[in-house]
């Protein structure tokens, strides 16, 4: 811990971006032609699969564009909450703070990333459908073989186990902040951040359900 306490959050930011534009990278390289074939044979004809393929490869830096906007809003999310906490409660915290404790527990997220990655090149994939639904270390693996409603799938998509792993990392980073119980720590986790994530989920469900009816 002491090595990244020496490092400034910039530059972990900037660990962290090339970590997930490198993850980003592997992921577009499983998506080959065939796999395009595969997909959307059934649907549609072999010109406009490859017409797809092509606006894909054309635009594949669109993709990557967004890397940084979407980290920066993970960020700001698991900051924000615990600042907001920390207002409530009077505490005197600069956000900064808060900041570079979500900056450090970003770390298991991409770690999961990768591993994910990292078992999708040792699966047989029939669709790029498989390749997106594929959660590995969520409560959807258990459910694998249920037919699940499309509102469904992201809520329990979060129940994963990095995602534990994240809350407890969170926890143990602000207890070093504010010099409290790891205990105390993760209550403020699961009132904060937790709350924070339940409203988001919630808000993916009722948009899913609405553009699904």
């Amino acid at each position: 811990m002491k090595t990244f306490e020496n490092i400034k959050t910039v530059h972990l930011i900037i660990l962290l971006l090339l970590l997930l534009l490198i993850n980003n990278l592997l992921i577009m390289e499983l998506i080959t032609l065939d796999l395009f074939y595969d997909s959307y044979s059934s649907y549609i004809s072999s010109e406009s699969i490859i017409q797809m393929y092509r606006f894909r490869s054309n635009f594949s830096w669109l993709g990557y564009a967004f890397v940084p906007i979407l980290l920066l809003i993970r960020l700001g999310f698991s900051a924000g909450c615990l600042w907001i906490d920390s207002v409530i409660r009077s505490n005197n915290i600069n956000f900064s703070k808060f900041w570079r404790v979500a900056v450090l527990a970003e770390f298991i997220y991409v770690i999961s990333l990768f591993l994910r990655t990292l078992l999708l090149y040792f699966r047989d994939f029939k669709s790029i459908e498989e390749i997106q639904q594929f959660q590995p270390f969520s409560f959807l693996t258990i459910l694998n073989s249920v037919k699940l409603p499309e509102y469904a799938i992201y809520p329990l998509s979060v129940v994963n186990l990095f995602e534990l792993f994240y809350w407890l990392v969170l926890a143990w980073l602000l207890s070093r902040l504010i010099n409290r119980s790891f205990a105390f720590s993760l209550k403020r986790v699961a009132v904060s951040y937790g709350a924070g994530l339940f409203l988001w989920v919630l808000l993916v469900m009722f948009i899913t359900i609405n553009l699904n009816t």
